[in-house]
């Protein structure tokens, strides 16, 4: 089963320009050719929701600029999408009607130490795109769950998480040097399949082969990479996948802990790393 993703196209108009004819297709020389089969409207707009794409194909678009006297044949792009899974690039949220915390529930929601910030602005770290995720975790304050912080993504359609013969899960961490490191700071993903919390599993970094929480102080990307094989092994059924979880911390700890920052960009599945 391939997972569509939502593409959005974006274009600068011409001079002059006050309609776009839209052409976009699989075929390049429908596309070319301008032909009716492919010809998917004029707006004034300068964006085209693409809808839902399949990975693997290769599609193809060109826009036309309208003038008041004139209409002006554009260039043919193209773009494919890879085998890969984009869990969550941080791009499609914004400060004003789709928050991070939306998607991802912070520490307002679920009563652990954690706050939730979207870094857009200059000197904040992004690994690709424009924006990151900044994560407050306060493991030194209780706020009704323990000394410790996470955040959870609950998807309403559970995801196949071996579409693509994926097998590996990449998350991109930033982190500050001020950063308080230790058992009790111990970075965490967790995922449930839709059977409910008894399937929960989770993999702690520092645990894996070259991992050391001391990554955490770090003031570069680093990438960490999971295999997802270890969730499977843990009882989660990786084409039934319901909640991901990050933590910071150990949920068993009633003693206070450490505190500070750590900046997350682009958690994708891989078909191997």
């Amino acid at each position: 089963e391939y997972i569509p993703r939502e593409v959005i196209l974006r274009w600068s108009p011409g001079d002059g320009a006050i309609e776009h004819h839209i052409f976009f297709g699989t075929s390049f020389d429908d596309v070319n050719d301008a032909n009716l089969s492919v010809y998917k409207g004029s707006q004034t707009g300068t964006t085209y929701n693409a809808g839902t794409l399949s990975f693997g194909v290769t599609y193809y678009w060109r826009i036309d600029e309208i003038s008041e006297s004139t209409q002006t044949p554009g260039l043919v792009w193209s773009f494919t999408l890879g085998d890969i899974i984009v869990v969550d690039d941080m791009e499609s949220y914004n400060k004003s009607d789709n928050y991070i915390f939306g998607t991802w529930a912070d520490g307002a929601s679920n009563w652990t130490s954690s706050i939730l910030g979207l870094g857009t602005a200059p000197g904040d770290p992004i690994h690709g795109g424009e924006q990151s995720m900044i994560y407050a975790y306060y493991n030194n304050i209780n706020f009704g769950s323990g000394y410790y912080s996470e955040i959870e993504r609950e998807y309403a359609d559970p995801r196949d998480w071996t579409a693509l013969g994926v097998k590996a899960l990449t998350l991109c961490f930033y982190g500050n040097p001020n950063n308080d490191v230790g058992d009790t700071e111990q970075m965490y993903v967790g995922l449930e399949d839709s059977s409910g919390p008894n399937s929960y599993t989770e993999v702690r970094y520092g645990d894996g082969k070259d991992e050391d929480m001391n990554d955490i102080k770090l003031t570069e990307w680093q990438e960490w990479d999971i295999d997802l094989q270890d969730f499977n092994d843990g009882g989660v059924d990786l084409t039934n996948i319901k909640k991901v979880y990050i933590g910071f911390g150990d949920k068993g700890n009633w003693m206070p802990a450490g505190s500070r920052v750590v900046y997350f960009d682009d958690i994708i599945l891989y078909p191997t790393r």
